[in-house]
């Protein structure tokens, strides 16, 4: 339960600056805001979780491509592919942008 209510704080402490500015009164405003407030929300509880799976199984792949990649003497694009473009896609893209 503590869980639940400490997520929920978390969702309304993100979303309340983009709330806020709806209030400018401005239709065209209030479209555009409630339009990134779905993708924030849509980013927090979708993408991330998905680019989370997506970094935990790069990262088993990662282990048995790696030693390959050395023994061919590849230029390590599994390093890039497995662990660097599903950590960009976790944290380092901002909040939002899908």
């Amino acid at each position: 339960m503590r869980t639940i209510a400490t997520t929920l704080a978390l969702c309304a402490l993100l979303c309340s600056p983009t709330l806020a500015l709806a209030s400018e009164g401005d239709a065209e405003n209030e479209r555009g805001v409630a339009a990134r407030t779905r993708d924030v929300i849509a980013d927090i509880f979708i993408a991330r979780p998905l680019a989370l799976g997506q970094l935990a199984v790069g990262a088993a792949v990662f282990v048995v491509a790696f030693p390959v990649d050395l023994i061919m003497d590849e230029d390590l694009d599994s390093t890039r592919v497995c662990i660097a473009d599903p950590w960009d896609q976790l944290v380092t893209r901002p909040l939002g942008e899908l």
